[in-house]
């Protein structure tokens, strides 16, 4: 669109910029919206008339469009509005910047002599709201893919720290220019310089940040107008690279400051560190740097007052509210005139630099020989030189901060028992500590580099692994997994790992920290606790005897098919519930006896209160044990239930069929005897005392030696140990001499009988009567 005739010179004004929704209300706007940006004519109508003059060209244009509307001329000459529709926070908004009427530049660009490429906005958590099409191809990007996204975003990696701190500064500051290196979406870096102002919401408060933007390329040739604005740039400009490139506190400032001096071509430059921020609690000049012939001030006394506490209080109070002192010594009040005079200055500019939030210090440049005026460019220049060396500062404290956590984390990582290995994501090893060292045998020199897979891992769970490293690229908090591993002396173990993501500086997982316990001893008790519980289970199930357990609360925790046998109730009935009663006293006698097993006796009771389901009476024996955990602590209680009518009938039967038995052995014709381990002889039949040559009555009970002849007594003996040691029987002949003086041979076949321990309880022997053996 052409410049209508007679435009006057543009009025010179802030940059400025706000959203508008669609009746004319403002949604976000840099300081002085309305008062300063309309238009003079314009300003003395209403909103509804100054939305209209925008709106009615933007309606005729694609929504999304960027166009532009001249307001008419008045006696601040003619304005040209820039104007776009989008969506902020989901509600359709028409972006609008002023534009000098006399060029394509911005007010705020053109104080920098260069045309601007572009505009963006940004809320006041720096995420990108607008962003006009030109800037976004300028990137590389489409418009919908910087909507949303963090500004800093789009920074080179090494200065997304310093431009997250500058925004946070230029959210609190007037119009402003600051130097930058935006990263195009190929890789490639653009060197840029910003013009940006705050926005502000209906209340004041601050709710964004607008910046008009230009490279450093499209710099005009160096004219008399803007030879200000030139310095200011390559101020700017090499104090970045000088703090984003230094590798320590030291050169980044002192390098800052030499650039900014030169480039404003001022006598000295220099960085003040305020008492209350310095460990010593006095003003420090911290870095100089002075022109050729200007002799240095480190050492001069006078040049601490310049920022310190013998200066006028309203110093201090001003950098800590964020404002740039700038001018000439004999324009400024007492008592700052005497001050500055003093100590030979002419013409300075001051601004603050803040870490962290709190007042740092002061960056300043001074004039010894000649007042001058301070541009708004060259002004900003201090500004951003203060922003961008207390961000730097920040920066450099996070650095440290960083280190000293890293050395820290180290030496914890270093002693830690538990086994700690970093790998990147194809399982690569990059950090190995002595306790996996230990664990697995391999030296960290012999694992860093080398893959986990084949060496501490075995190939068959490669697979495993893979799934591992996919779930924490997307997003897992932690993996953890049980898996075989293998040492370097190739002996299998049972490990536990828990697996959690390392990020990279954008947030992308780039590793993984890998923590392990060898449980291969636990796995393998846990494995027999399994295999003990089995067993047990299995007993319980085939024991004839009915067995209940209960927790310290009462509750049935156990009940065997013999318990579902005796008393009527299944499993299902009473598991997880309290023992069935059938009676008010039964429940009062029964809680009292659980409570003292409970308290850790171990009893045993009769009782006739119980019943079957079915009501029958039933007279049990009750023994109960209690029950504790590996840490001794009580867990319930176990109670063995018998049935004592039908162990009595048992007992009845069994001692039927042993007086059978007895009948029908004391009838047989056989030699049959039992002795006990003390060799006294418990039973014999008819036949039995026959051999021994003795009446029945005198034969039981007596000593087994007597019943053998003294020469008879090794091979007895023999037989005997040959028992006691293992074997199951032995046989061997031995003479019985009677009374009468007649004798006896005897083949008796011993089978030694054992308890539940092993131990011989009885000698069992059968005999046969033999021919005697030949003699001589």
């Amino acid at each position: 669109m052409e410049v209508p005739n007679g435009a006057q010179e543009p009025r010179r004004m802030p940059f400025v910029a706000a959203a508008l929704n669609d009746q004319g209300g403002v949604v976000l706007a840099s300081e002085g919206w309305l008062g300063e940006l309309i238009h003079p004519d314009l300003a003395q109508e209403s909103r509804a008339v100054a939305w209209q003059a925008v709106s009615s060209v933007v309606d005729r244009h694609c929504p999304t469009a960027s166009v532009e509307y001249w307001l008419g001329e008045g006696e601040g000459g003619w304005l040209r509005l820039h104007a776009a529709r989008a969506e902020l926070r989901g509600q359709p908004v028409t972006f609008v910047c002023l534009l000098d009427a006399s060029s394509t530049r911005s007010v705020a660009a053109a104080d920098l002599g260069c045309s601007p490429v572009g505009y963006w906005l940004a809320d006041s958590e720096w995420a990108v709201t607008y962003v006009c099409p030109r800037f976004a191809r300028l990137l590389g990007y489409e418009q919908h893919a910087m909507i949303g996204r963090p500004a800093t975003a789009f920074a080179a990696p090494a200065e997304r720290d310093l431009g997250a701190r500058q925004l946070q500064q230029r959210l609190s500051r007037p119009t402003d220019f600051l130097g930058a290196r935006l990263q195009h979406c190929d890789g490639s870096l653009l060197d840029l310089v910003f013009a940006s102002t705050p926005l502000l919401d209906g209340a004041g408060r601050v709710a964004g940040l607008a910046s008009a933007a230009a490279e450093l390329v499209t710099v005009e040739p160096a004219r008399e107008a803007h030879s200000g604005s030139q310095r200011a740039i390559a101020a700017i400009t090499s104090a970045t690279r000088h703090l984003m490139e230094a590798r320590c506190e030291a050169d980044a400032a002192q390098g800052a400051i030499e650039a900014l001096g030169q480039a404003l071509q001022v006598d000295r430059a220099y960085l003040y560190q305020s008492a209350s921020c310095s460990p010593t609690g006095a003003t420090t000049l911290h870095y100089e740097w002075c022109a050729e012939g200007v002799p240095s001030q480190m050492n001069n006394l006078a040049w601490q007052r310049v920022a310190g506490p013998t200066a006028p209080a309203d110093l201090e109070r001003l950098l800590a509210a964020g404002h740039i002192l700038a001018g000439n010594t004999i324009d400024l009040p007492e008592p700052v005139r005497s001050m500055l005079a003093t100590n030979g200055i002419r013409s300075m500019a001051i601004a603050p630099v803040v870490v962290e939030g709190q007042l740092w210090g002061c960056v300043g440049v001074s004039d010894l020989h000649q007042e001058r005026p301070w541009p708004a460019a060259e002004q900003s220049a201090v500004r951003a030189a203060g922003v961008i060396i207390g961000a730097a500062l920040a920066r450099y404290r996070l650095a440290e901060e960083r280190d000293k956590t890293l050395a820290r984390l180290e030496l914890v990582l270093s002693r830690m028992p538990m086994t700690c290995v970093t790998t990147d994501l194809d399982w690569r090893c990059t950090y190995w500590n002595p306790a996996a060292e230990s664990l697995f045998g391999w030296r960290e020199e012999e694992m860093l580099g080398q893959s986990l897979l084949g060496r501490t891992t075995p190939l068959e769970v490669s697979d495993h692994l893979r799934g591992i490293a996919e779930r924490l690229r997307n997003g897992a908090p932690i993996a953890l997994s049980v898996n075989d591993n293998l040492t370097a002396s190739g002996r299998r173990i049972i490990c536990e790992w828990q697996n959690v993501p390392l990020h990279g500086p954008e947030g992308e997982v780039v590793g993984i920290l890998c923590m392990a316990q060898d449980i291969t001893d636990r796995r393998l008790a846990m494995d027999r606790e399994r295999e003990a519980n089995a067993r047990f289970d299995a007993l319980v199930d085939a024991s004839s005897q009915a067995i209940v357990a209960v927790d310290t609360e009462g509750r049935v925790t156990l009940w065997n098919p013999a318990a579902e046998a005796l008393l009527g109730w299944s499993a299902a009935d009473v598991l997880g519930r309290s023992l069935p009663y059938d009676s008010t006293d039964a429940e009062d006698l029964m809680r009292a006896f659980i409570a003292q097993v409970l308290a850790g006796q171990s009893l045993q009771r009769d009782t006739t209160h119980a019943r079957r389901r079915d009501g029958r009476p039933l007279s049990l024996t009750i023994s109960g044990t209690p029950l504790h955990d590996a840490n001794g602590a009580s867990t319930g209680a176990l109670f063995v239930c018998t049935d004592r009518q039908e162990r009595q009938r048992l007992v009845d039967e069994l001692r039927g069929g042993e007086a059978e038995c007895r009948a029908i052995l004391d009838r047989l014709p056989v030699p049959i005897c039992h002795i006990d381990p003390d060799l006294r002889v418990t039973y014999a039949n008819q036949a039995g005392a026959a051999v021994l040559g003795q009446p029945l009555d005198q034969v039981i009970g007596s000593h087994g030696i007597t019943n053998v002849p003294e020469d008879q007594l090794p091979t007895m003996m023999s037989e005997m140990s040959k028992l006691v040691n293992g074997a199951d029987s032995v046989s061997a002949v031995l003479r019985h001499d009677h009374a009468d003086g007649s004798s006896v041979f005897c083949e008796w076949t011993t089978h030694a009988h054992r308890d539940s321990e092993g131990l011989v309880d009885e000698f069992r022997s059968v005999g046969r009567l033999v021919a005697p053996p030949p003699s001589g």
